[in-house]
């Protein structure tokens, strides 16, 4: 059976739930509305924590969600994370965005079948933020601890937007891009035909850990700053 994990900032529609296809299985880090840490994934591409959220078998019901944008650096700790996992060197892959795309998973599903035919288990690792609402809480690991913590009230954009942009209720919009120091007028261009859209890469790929294998959006020069807890938004 082929396991794909999907790595990355994650969004969620709350508009029309779709049906997941015959044959797949969805898995989820976090909770509906959650945001998650990057440690949270890292524990889950790793083994070193291995309960998950919740999960959708074929037929159930499940919103849309969007891989979107993250930076190199951050991707290939999670590329190192699966390598250091008890898993099938052949069977076992790691999907994270490239370069400004964002991607749909019903998307990334449809390709995956494609490739690989079935059955097939897909482990969702990235945030769950429901957009143009707020998040209910995020989800932290830290030394074999799992904690949740109330979130702030961000509301996320559209994912077609700029990268991350965020607002709080009353308060001047915080964009994400600039928090990362990146030049101003980025936007995430959605698509739905992923060729080129994402970087695929399996367990047993040399590759996997080396950061040049995962080409993502402009390096930050600084650390993100004013996101309490939102490494992967």
């Amino acid at each position: 059976m082929t396991k794909v994990f999907i790595a990355g900032h994650g969004r969620m529609s709350l508009s029309g739930p779709i049906t997941v296809p015959a044959g797949v299985t969805l898995h989820w880090a976090v909770p509906p509305r959650y945001n998650g840490s990057g440690g949270l994934s890292r524990a889950l591409l790793s083994k070193a924590y291995q309960t998950w959220a919740g999960s959708n078998a074929a037929g159930s019901p499940y919103y849309e969600h969007f891989l979107c944008p993250d930076l190199a650096g951050i991707m290939v700790t999670k590329g190192e994370a699966l390598k250091a996992g008890d898993w099938d060197n052949n069977n076992t892959y790691l999907l994270q965005p490239r370069l400004n795309f964002t991607v749909t998973l019903s998307s990334i599903i449809l390709h995956l079948k494609r490739k690989f035919g079935m059955p097939l288990e897909i482990y969702w690792t990235c945030c769950r933020s429901p957009v143009a609402q707020p998040s209910y809480r995020i989800r932290f690991y830290d030394h074999g601890l799992v904690t949740d913590q109330t979130a702030e009230g961000n509301v996320v954009a559209d994912p077609g937007t700029i990268f991350g942009a965020i607002t709080k209720p009353g308060k001047k919009p915080l964009n994400r891009v600039e928090a990362f120091d990146f030049p101003t007028g980025k936007t995430a261009v959605c698509i739905t035909n992923i060729d080129g859209g994402v970087t695929m890469l399996g367990k047993s790929d040399p590759a996997v850990s080396v950061q040049l294998s995962w080409p993502g959006v402009h390096e930050a020069s600084k650390p993100v700053v004013g996101l309490k807890g939102s490494q992967d938004f």
